[in-house]
């Protein structure tokens, strides 16, 4: 593909320096005889230039993907055909998935079994902290810090002796007019001390008194001013009823706290005396059988729910969706296909995104520095003549492959606009890449400028040093020391052999090697084109210095 390429540009550039020659030095035909002695002459002129890289490549779609399955079992279904457009997300396929299904059942019970090892072994750990059930004075103690403890031992004994309990009776037929929460005035026997309480409850039974008469239990809440004890007596009278019996106190709260867990005690913070209040922590357990169990079990519902969360990963293995957006372009499995795994993943079908189409070409180590993202790009195909379709360098690699001395780099072409086109991937195109372009520039023949950046007035023998911008391998920018219209004198082209003179010129530029760029084209499909832009603009040579007879 390059060799071909590469010998059409070497026939092409001659072509056009023949044709360049033949209007800017004025040769004619029938005055080959003449060549030895004219001097030949060039003008400055002005016109557009511009710098160029051409390279070829094979099309490929701007994305492609290929659909794989990476579970085994039976095709039940595909919802599309070869050719078809999809959308991303779209379901291609459906494959049998009973047997994961079982495995999800399976593992939704063992993390429900986890769940429950793992909520017992943590309430076992909370059951370490012995809290106090109740809110009062610590009245005694039964251990201390060290003892070894079984479930169910006794700590201390708490009562609340902010407010008592009289348990008081009334006669039967005079306790219908009692009812709970009616205030209760109490007399405390043997003392001039009234309080003033309230019924917490009446006795649903009855019981018979010392005097054989029926009698009805009802419980006062009274609030404790300080000396009431278990051992303190009193009367009361509720709605003008009058008790039938001396009730006896006790305390309104008075509770064992016990350990829920075993261990060994630490942490032991009261002592009788101390007042506590109901939830507060009087000591912690240790137990390493129970803490252990607790990080065992958490490691175990772990496991469970990664479990499960992989068999759900997995089932939407069995449900497979087009990953990008495009064309089908290969379909390899169908309904009622049989999938397996077992050698790694199955290829399904292919998808590619042919809204656009990309494709390297290999640029030479001394050209690259040239090359940018965004730069414009017209492309040939070769299986489409006469039509030309723009591009963009998409990108420029930085990593280059080395061959005979020689390093070139990988540049990605991008066309964006081929729907509607004739294009497809898998076709050989070559592009044109602008490397520089300037308008409204002064223009020198190439051959004109002399060694050093120099050139020779006419009706003058000394030379010039001149500043020169991008050349095309014909024409050459001249940036200062010419205006417009200036003549030069072309001294290489004073031989009677045109030919010669050209292949020397071929030669210094690289043309007969194979490329213009300097160094030769690379292996790979590229070289560097410097053809004019513009054309060789009119008038651009004067003819009159060979027919001047100098």
């Amino acid at each position: 593909m390059f060799k071909k390429h590469k010998k059409m540009f070497i026939i092409a550039g001659i072509v056009v320096l023949v044709a360049a020659l033949g209007v800017f030095l004025g040769i004619k035909k029938n005055s080959a005889q003449k060549v030895d002695t004219e001097i030949q002459t060039a003008r400055v002129t002005r016109g557009s230039i511009s710098r160029v890289l051409e390279g070829s490549g094979t099309l490929e779609a701007i994305d492609q993907y290929e659909v794989t399955a990476l579970v085994s079992g039976d095709v039940l279904a595909d919802f599309f055909e070869e050719g078809d457009m999809v959308n991303k997300g779209d379901v291609m396929y459906k494959i049998d998935d009973s047997a994961i299904e079982k495995n999800i059942s399976r593992a939704q019970n063992s993390l429900a079994s986890s769940r429950m090892n793992y909520n017992e072994s943590v309430k076992s750990a909370s059951d370490l902290r012995v809290l106090s059930t109740a809110t009062g004075v610590v009245t005694e103690v039964y251990v201390k810090n060290g003892d070894n403890i079984q479930s169910g031992g006794r700590v201390c004994e708490v009562i609340n002796n902010d407010n008592m309990t009289l348990n008081i009776t009334f006669l039967q037929q005079q306790a219908g007019a009692i009812s709970v929460g009616q205030a209760a005035t109490v007399e405390l026997t043997g003392e001039d001390t009234t309080l003033y309480g309230t019924v917490k409850s009446i006795s649903s039974g009855t019981l018979t008194n010392n005097l054989g008469a029926s009698v009805v239990t009802v419980e006062i809440s009274v609030p404790n001013p300080g000396g009431i004890t278990e051992a303190t007596t009193a009367t009361a009278i509720v709605g003008g009823v009058a008790c039938a019996n001396v009730g006896n106190f006790e305390f309104a709260n008075s509770v064992t706290v016990v350990t829920k867990g075993s261990g060994t005690i630490r942490g032991l913070n009261i002592k009788k005396g101390d007042r506590i209040s109901n939830g507060q922590l009087i000591m912690t357990l240790e137990n390493d059988t129970v803490s252990n169990g607790v990080q065992k079990s958490a490691l175990s519902l772990s496991d469970a729910e990664l479990t499960l969360e992989n068999y759900y990963d997995d089932l939407d293995q069995y449900n497979l969706t087009a990953p990008i957006s495009g064309k089908v372009v290969q379909k390899t499995v169908k309904a009622g296909d049989k999938i397996s795994s077992n050698m790694g993943s199955t290829s399904m079908a292919v998808i590619a995104d042919l809204s656009a189409f990309k494709f390297n070409m290999s640029v030479d180590e001394l050209d690259i520095t040239g090359v940018e993202v965004g730069q414009r790009v017209t492309v040939t195909a070769d299986a489409i003549t006469d039509k030309t379709f723009e591009g963009v360098v998409n990108n420029v690699s930085i990593i280059g492959t080395s061959s005979n001395g020689v390093t070139t780099y990988p540049v990605e072409i991008l066309i964006k606009n081929v729907e509607g086109t004739e294009l497809i991937p898998g076709m050989n195109v070559t592009a044109t890449i602008v490397l520089e372009e300037k308008d409204n520039v002064l223009l020198l023949p190439v051959i004109a400028v002399e060694r050093g950046n120099r050139v020779t007035m006419v009706d003058s023998e000394d030379s010039k040093e001149i500043k020169t911008g991008i050349n095309d391998g014909t024409m050459v920018e001249i940036i200062s020391g010419l205006s417009e219209g200036d003549e030069v004198v072309i001294k290489e082209f004073q031989s009677s052999n045109l030919m010669d003179q050209m292949r020397k010129m071929g030669q210094n530029r690289g043309m007969m090697g194979g490329g213009m760029s300097g160094g030769g084209a690379p292996s790979g499909g590229m070289s560097e084109n410097r053809m004019p832009s513009g054309g060789a603009p009119s008038g651009g040579m004067s003819g009159g210095g060979m027919s001047g007879g100098r």
